[in-house]
């Protein structure tokens, strides 16, 4: 089975900063590990993790038929329980068109903000070289302070860099391995990612694949963990 990886942006600098955070598990039962009473199409699903705005499973497709057969987001959903009334509700992945879109509109947010921040560091940096100059500062003084100043501007240029290609190699990995339809030849598999938004969801709920005649539930103990 591939092994899926999840990319986090501030996520990581968001649990750097706060004593203790939840996080999103479950556990695939072992009755449900197997799927097809047939051979002709065989279907597994895993569990890969929380990234903080939704939680991502791994499902693979293994073809035996003589026939192709279409795989789109649309048929794959989960059954969650309901905290107020008991009844499972059902929760459809999010569009692979929305996770990019929204990397797209946080990679344009980055890159502003990193505009803004320059400016007004170059700001500033002139404001105070223009009261050391005033103040009788010597040009000893001025070239000091103007270098620390362009360090500073360094570094968080590089922060920034590192947020940007964080981005991008969550772009790659969405466009490559995120379903959103595809075919399945006959005597081939694939592989593909599917992402919910994250629920804080305890005890059992079901992921749902129905691919076109084939339907196959995967019952997982769901649990909410706290980490520190």
């Amino acid at each position: 089975m591939r092994q899926s990886i999840i990319l986090f942006t501030g996520l990581v600098f968001l649990f750097s900063c706060s004593p203790k955070f939840l996080t999103q598990d479950a556990f695939l039962l072992e009755s449900s590990d197997r799927i097809q009473e047939t051979q002709d199409v065989e279907i597994y699903s895993a569990y890969v993790g929380d990234a903080g705005g939704y939680i991502t499973f791994q499902i693979d497709v293994i073809n035996n038929s003589t026939t192709e057969i279409k795989v789109d987001e649309h048929m794959i959903s989960m059954l969650i329980p309901s905290s107020q009334s008991g009844r499972k509700i059902v929760n459809r992945p999010i569009p692979k068109r929305i996770l990019i879109g929204d990397l797209e509109n946080e990679a344009k947010e980055i890159n502003a903000e990193k505009k803004r921040s320059n400016t007004n560091s170059v700001i500033l940096a002139g404001l105070d070289i223009a009261s050391i100059a005033l103040g009788g500062g010597n040009t000893a003084d001025i070239a000091v302070y103007s270098t620390g100043t362009a360090i500073d501007i360094s570094d968080r240029n590089s922060q920034y860099g590192s947020a940007e290609r964080t981005i991008e190699e969550q772009l790659d990995y969405v466009d490559k391995f995120t379903l959103e339809h595809m075919f399945v030849a006959p005597g081939s598999e694939a592989s593909f990612d599917v992402h919910f938004d994250q629920l804080p969801i305890d005890g059992l709920g079901e992921l749902l694949v129905s691919l076109e005649d084939y339907h196959v539930e995967f019952e997982y103990e769901f649990v909410i963990k706290e980490n520190r």
